[in-house]
């Protein structure tokens, strides 16, 4: 889980962008068209013309996944995705509370920010011109209209936009580094994400990854994170597509598929149930009680399980004298002459009938006053 202070880090730089707008990014604080004798060499490194764009800046590995507590539920800051507990503040799944799908903000990194997702930074050569977020990075600073940054036009005796050091300047003609011309843009053909192979071609916009321009043919590589699937980029951990092969998991009944970060299939049991081989049964299930799976003792009783323990009620005349949950209600009351009618009434060797001691019919002159006494329980 990301740190409080990376997090506030991460929401201040957010608002900085917000507040200072494209030209700051470039040092083009006027907004105005650079001259073609402009010193470039203190522009942002982080903004490359078409001819050699880096690999974008993607968002750190997502936390481990945490396991769910015996009820099902996830710590304070946690939420449950695809039967784990994922930081509520995660792009990755969504940066909302009730969200587990990633973040889309294209041609950019997504951080969360109040709880919504947001953009964290530009990929190289585009900014957040409008401002919106919606649309991510919309502008391409490689373009007459915003050349090296949001408000710079190419007009008058610079019409062009072509490179210059790191970023991008307006010029009276096109530079060894993009020979060609595309309508009012000098571009290499060879790289331009806006030009690849011909002036008419455009690399797509692609969420959670983006689309470059190598030896004339736009290639798909996909954030940090997120792996191909055909034409898009798909979250590493989403179970709808799994894996290099993007292959969707599956789950038993009363359970939820998951793909861990390697991209294996799995599956975790809902919340109430618990895993009994390939199946998920109830945590209440006499048959399969508690993490054993073991059917819980009925002889003579009537069994029981709750929250994984197993209990039991004696039926009618019988009783736990040993006190053994293995053998539940081993004892008849009704006839045992040492535990006749409750445990531990002995009928000292006489019999017991009912749950009571029987004694023998009194000889004569016996009064028979003690077969009342000896005749139950007490």
């Amino acid at each position: 889980m990301r740190s409080t202070t990376t997090l506030a880090i991460s929401l201040f730089a957010t608002v900085m962008i917000g507040a200072t707008g494209c030209n700051a990014i470039l040092d083009n604080q006027s907004g105005e068209p650079l001259d073609a004798g402009t010193d470039v060499s203190s522009f942002d490194a982080g903004i490359a013309f078409d001819a050699n764009r880096p690999q974008d800046a993607t968002l750190p590995p997502p936390p481990d996944a945490g396991a769910t507590d015996d009820a099902g539920q996830c710590s304070n800051g946690q939420k449950l995705c695809f039967g784990q507990c994922v930081s509520i503040n995660d792009p990755l799944y969504g940066c909302d509370v009730e969200a587990c799908s990633p973040c889309k903000t294209n041609r950019a990194t997504s951080i969360c920010a109040g709880g919504r997702c947001a953009i964290g930074a530009c990929n190289a050569g585009y900014a957040d011109c409008n401002q919106g977020g919606g649309d991510g990075c919309e502008t391409d600073l490689s373009q007459t209209a915003h050349c090296g940054s949001c408000n710079a036009v190419c007009q008058g005796s610079a019409p062009y936009c072509a490179p210059s050091g790191a970023s991008f300047t307006c010029s009276t003609n096109c530079p060894a580094q993009a020979p060609t011309l595309c309508g009012a843009q000098c571009v290499d053909l060879a790289t331009s994400e806006s030009h690849c192979g011909d002036c008419n071609t455009s690399c797509p916009v692609v969420a959670n990854g983006r689309e470059t321009c190598v030896a004339r043919v736009c290639q798909l590589s996909c954030d940090a994170g997120f792996h191909q699937c055909g034409n898009s980029c798909a979250s590493n951990v989403d179970p709808a597509t799994c894996g290099g092969a993007c292959t969707p998991c599956t789950a038993p009944a009363n359970a939820t598929a998951t793909c861990s970060a390697s991209g294996v299939c799995g599956w975790a049991c809902n919340p109430g149930f618990h895993a009994c081989g390939a199946s998920c049964v109830s945590n209440n299930d006499v048959a399969t009680c508690g993490a054993s799976c073991a059917p819980c003792p009925s002889a003579n009783a009537t069994a029981s399980c709750t929250a994984g323990l197993c209990g039991f009620t004696c039926g009618a005349g019988f009783a736990d004298c040993d006190t053994s949950a293995a053998n539940a209600c081993e004892v008849n009351v009704d006839t045992d002459a040492n535990n006749c009618g409750v445990c531990g009434h002995s009928c000292a060797g006489d019999p017991c009938v009912a749950g009571a001691c029987q004694v023998p019919d009194a000889g004569p002159g016996d009064s028979g006053a003690g077969d009342a006494a000896d005749a139950g329980p007490g």
